[in-house]
């Protein structure tokens, strides 16, 4: 069991990675590679990772075809939908331990809008609920590939995270030796 765990965070990890390098990339503060301009991103006026919470999190959830994650979703202050993932292996680690180890079991690809405003993610207020009702707030997607949810913008998405991870695989091909010392 602890193989698939570890493979799946790191596969899920690097998702997340790639998300924020498209949406960096489409700001124009990352390169083909992924290779990201901070000081451009912090001096953006817009916030680049706003209102990509859902393609971006029904595209990882389709990538990772697995049934240990869930999508979920949950009403910001702006009264509109925040999506993110659910790891249920590390939920029920968190359960069995009552909360008393950290296991981090919400995976939000977005999270960065939230720390570019410095504001409190709507994941974060999840995590302080009592034990076994961290989800009530939220609205579990139980078809997050339906066409109910996975729409254009949700497929266009999906191929651009493929492209990166794709390119970030050949880049390190080509420059291991620039990596590896």
């Amino acid at each position: 069991m602890p193989g698939i765990q570890n493979r799946l965070t790191s596969d899920l990890s690097s998702l997340i990675w790639h998300t924020e390098r498209v949406i960096l990339r489409e700001a124009g503060c990352a390169n083909e590679i992924g290779e990201v301009d901070w000081k451009k991103a912090k001096a953006l006026e817009h916030n680049p990772f706003a209102n990509k919470s859902k393609c971006s999190t029904l595209a990882i959830y389709k990538i990772l075809n697995l049934s240990s994650i869930r999508v979920f979703r949950i009403k910001k202050q702006d009264n509109t939908w925040h999506w993110f993932l659910v790891d249920d292996m590390r939920y029920k680690r968190y359960l069995e331990a009552q909360g008393k180890r950290m296991v981090d079991f919400i995976f939000c690809p977005t999270k960065r809008q939230f720390k570019m405003t410095w504001k409190e993610a709507p994941t974060d207020i999840i995590k302080k609920l009592p034990i076994g009702q961290e989800f009530d707030t939220c609205e579990e997607i139980k078809s997050p590939i339906s066409s109910d949810h996975y729409d254009q913008e949700t497929q266009d998405f999906e191929s651009k995270l493929i492209t990166s991870k794709k390119k970030w695989q050949e880049h390190l091909r080509e420059n291991s030796t620039n990596y590896i010392r």
